[in-house]
């Protein structure tokens, strides 16, 4: 009868673990094996049996670590996602033919470009993306209409980070974060954005936990026409990653950002949120793009109009945006390039940027050793620890030098994108490095790296 108690409760976690979003978080394997080893010693106990009999701590960490990534093999993990997403797309009933041909089709375009040393991180994202097409799952504010809808968008991302834009929103930082985090962790995307669709929170990588208000689910004026012609507007998918991700270091934030002439003010971890308000043309006309930074006394209450500041986008420096990639991938990697900076709109992206994560380059020839360096995946070392440099690399440039020349205030000045390749130079002709620009396909650029040098210029 004890044994097969016993049995039933490592079964329960065996459930408990297989779960995707659960998998994701070390910490929850440890917790269901503590839970797992109390209950049992307090059934041995009830029977009278000697402590330790069997040795149950053993065998519930055992049993915990049996269904752990590193003992399902990839090829298991991968068979998996891909059977499991399959099987939702098959049942859910509010996909047609063209749509499940869409998503089977993103599935293959996503393995291809991950290929066979990615197929955990595929099957990863699979799992998510089924856990918000499954009709038996709680659907959350949106509905299981809308979560399909959502689903097929996180899967086309995944598929092709490259169209991530960030459209009439200034954030162009935690959208360069969006394309990158799809480009190569796909399922940390997609794990946080199923997340805040489902329950309107997210647990961060260190185990902080961030809310979404209902509002800011719903699709904004531009996610309800995405796709258009020109293909600059940003979809629903993309939305709410990117409030989401501004988020991840908000509500951690106990310091209010400088604005509307206000200085800042000091409040509690989870009283400071960042949100969008929808746009009249007025407003758009003028510029104001809706973001707003909020804050309350009192974490968990709802803002009121004299707590909003009116902000020119998400008020995040490039040390903030590296330490937001390392909240949802967990990764301590070198994955953004800067140059130092005088006093300017610059300076103040990078000012006091200690983290690893960002890499300075003096000069252009800094900057051509350092983009070798990643064409080539050299090893560096980060805090004791080994990586391997790879694109995409952030970097900041000034929209307002050649050959961009952007003049209106609006989009002159600060911008972040992506370098996602580069070619060394061969006889005459020079280095080049590809840009992907989040404003939109017809932004997207070559340019010698001395063109680049240019454009990091304040």
């Amino acid at each position: 009868m004890i044994r097969a108690e016993q049995s039933k409760i490592r079964d329960i976690v065996h459930s408990d673990v297989s779960d995707s979003s659960t998998r994701d978080n070390l910490r929850e394997f440890d917790q269901n094996a503590n839970k797992a080893v109390t209950e049992m010693r307090g059934l041995n106990d009830a029977a009278g049996l000697p402590p330790g009999f069997p040795n149950i701590e053993v065998q519930a960490r055992k049993d915990l670590y049996c269904v752990s990534r590193p003992s399902r093999g990839p090829e298991i993990e991968k068979q998996t996602g891909e059977k499991r997403l399959q099987d939702v797309i098959s049942s859910n009933p509010n996909l047609d033919e063209q749509a499940r041909k869409n998503l089977l089709k993103n599935m293959d375009v996503l393995k291809a470009r991950m290929g066979t040393s990615g197929a955990t991180e595929v099957a990863r994202t699979f799992e998510a993306v089924a856990r918000l097409l499954d009709k038996n799952n709680t659907p959350g504010a949106l509905g299981l209409e809308e979560n399909t809808n959502l689903a097929r968008l996180i899967m086309f991302n995944a598929a092709r980070p490259e169209k991530i834009e960030q459209g009439f929103h200034n954030t162009c930082n935690v959208a360069s974060l969006e394309v990158r985090t799809y480009k190569l962790y796909p399922s940390a995307a997609a794990r946080m954005v199923v997340d805040v669709a489902l329950t309107g929170k997210y647990k961060t990588t260190n185990g902080f936990v961030i809310t979404v208000d209902n509002d800011w689910l719903k699709k904004d004026q531009e996610a309800r026409v995405w796709p258009t012609t020109d293909k600059t507007e940003r979809n629903h998918a993309s939305q709410i990653f990117q409030i989401a991700a501004v988020n991840v270091y908000w509500q951690q934030s106990t310091v209010t950002p400088q604005a509307d002439g206000e200085g800042a003010h000091f409040v509690e971890p989870g009283t400071i949120k960042y949100l969008q308000i929808p746009v009249t043309e007025e407003m758009k006309k003028a510029g104001d793009t809706g973001e707003r930074i909020g804050f309350t006394l009192r974490p968990g209450t709802r803002f009121e109009d004299k707590n909003e500041l009116k902000t020119a986008g998400p008020h995040l420096s490039m040390d903030n945006c590296a330490e937001i990639s390392e909240a949802i991938t967990g990764k301590k990697e070198v994955m953004m390039l800067s140059r130092p900076f005088e006093k300017s709109e610059f300076s103040k992206l990078f000012e006091g940027a200690t983290n690893p994560a960002i890499e300075s380059v003096k000069n252009q020839k800094e900057l051509e050793e350092f983009l070798q360096k990643v064409h080539r995946g050299d090893n560096y070392r980060m805090e004791g620890k080994e990586g391997k440099y790879t694109f995409p690399v952030i970097v900041c440039i000034n929209t307002g030098n050649p050959p961009y020349n952007v003049k209106d205030k609006i989009s002159a000045g600060a911008h972040v994108v992506n370098i996602v390749g580069y070619t060394p130079a061969n006889g005459d002709k020079p280095a080049m490095v590809d840009i992907d620009n989040t404003w939109g396909p017809s932004y997207d650029r070559r340019h010698a790296v001395a063109e680049l040098w240019s454009l990091m210029e304040r």
